[in-house]
C-alpha cells in the first residue's frame, strides 16, 4: 500500500515541481537576452545570406543569427548586457557587402515588428 501512494502521489508531484522549475529557469534566462531585427538590403541568393551569417556570427558574444532572405532581414540575439552597438551592426552588415536599414531591438520573445 506505502509503495502504491510513493509511485501514484509522491513522483508525480515530484515531476511536477522538477518541470515547473525548468520552465521557469529558461523563462528566467530569454529575459536576459535581446533580439535585434536589422533590415539587410541586397540579399538576393542563399549564398549572400550564408555569408552575411557568417560574418554577424564574428560579432562578440552573438548567440545565433537568423537570415530571413525573403524578407531581406537578420535577426541576431544576444546577452542583454553584451549587446553590440548599433555601429558595429552596421559596419560587420557593410563589411559583408550589403546596406543596413532599419533596425530594432526587443526582448526575446517578444514581437519584433517594423
Amino acid at each position: 500500500m506505502k509503495k502504491n501512494v510513493f509511485s501514484s502521489v509522491f513522483l508525480p508531484t515530484l515531476f511536477l515541481c522538477l518541470f515547473s522549475f525548468s520552465l521557469q529557469a529558461q523563462q528566467e534566462a530569454e529575459n536576459q537576452r535581446i533580439q535585434i531585427k536589422i533590415e539587410v538590403k541586397g540579399l538576393s541568393c542563399p549564398f549572400c545570406a550564408y555569408g552575411l551569417e557568417k560574418r554577424l556570427r564574428e560579432l562578440p558574444a552573438v548567440q545565433s543569427v537568423d537570415i530571413l532572405l525573403k524578407e531581406g532581414v537578420a535577426i541576431l540575439k544576444f546577452p542583454k548586457k553584451q549587446q553590440p552597438s548599433e555601429q558595429a551592426l552596421r559596419t560587420a552588415i557593410e563589411k559583408a557587402g550589403f546596406e543596413s536599414g532599419r533596425l530594432i531591438t526587443c526582448q526575446v520573445g517578444e514581437n519584433c515588428d517594423f
